[in-house]
């Protein structure tokens, strides 16, 4: 039908680059899929939306983890220093 709304205006370039490429085709159509199910994509796009990445040229990797990150290393008092010496000793 046509009729929807656009919340971010970042977004718009796409919209028109759509709604050109829909004039091509004789018979469109377009389901909604509610963010329930579509979760995997729409953290990768909030994620996207949130983290400014300088680089064009990055590679981001997305791993699922298997089991829960811990820290695994051994510190003693001389590799305490800086902002990790607060984690550092609260894990100890």
């Amino acid at each position: 039908m046509g009729d929807f709304a656009l919340k971010e205006p970042l977004l718009a370039p796409y919209r028109t680059m759509v709604q050109g490429l829909l004039t091509q085709f004789d018979d469109v159509q377009i389901q909604h899929t509610p963010r329930t199910h579509n979760r995997f994509p729409d953290v990768l796009a909030t994620l996207g939306a949130k983290v400014d990445i300088p680089d064009d040229s990055i590679a981001i990797v997305i791993e699922k983890r298997t089991s829960a990150a811990m820290l695994t290393e051994e510190h003693t008092e001389q590799d305490v220093e800086g902002w990790k010496a607060d984690i550092i000793q609260q894990n100890s």
